[in-house]
């Protein structure tokens, strides 16, 4: 699969799919802006991220910055996305909370 495909499940969390890079950016943020409550932390489920690079972080960290306090949580990365988060270091930057 390539490109980024974001579904918003009922409980409001955000699947991610594909590759989250330079060219998904824009898909990634309308999906924010048509799916996220900003009341409430946000739920990104990487499951099915294969692929994520620097773009695709800095378009998460600005996200994060621009809902405020309630946080972002990043949840069940792949080992290989995984491995881009923890060496890029944004857990706990803008409210960022990962979990396996």
């Amino acid at each position: 699969m390539s490109g980024l495909e974001v579904q918003a499940d009922p409980d409001g969390t955000l699947r991610l799919s594909g590759e989250f890079d330079l060219s998904a950016v824009e898909t990634f943020r309308l999906a924010i802006e048509t799916s996220a409550d900003p009341d409430r932390e946000i739920v990104l489920d990487l499951t099915d991220l294969t692929f994520l690079d620097s773009s695709g972080i800095r378009a998460i960290l600005t996200m994060a910055q621009e809902i405020g306090t309630n946080g972002v949580l990043l949840r069940k990365a792949r080992p290989n996305v995984r491995r881009v988060i923890e060496l890029i270091g944004i857990e706990g930057r803008s409210g960022i909370r990962v979990e396996g």
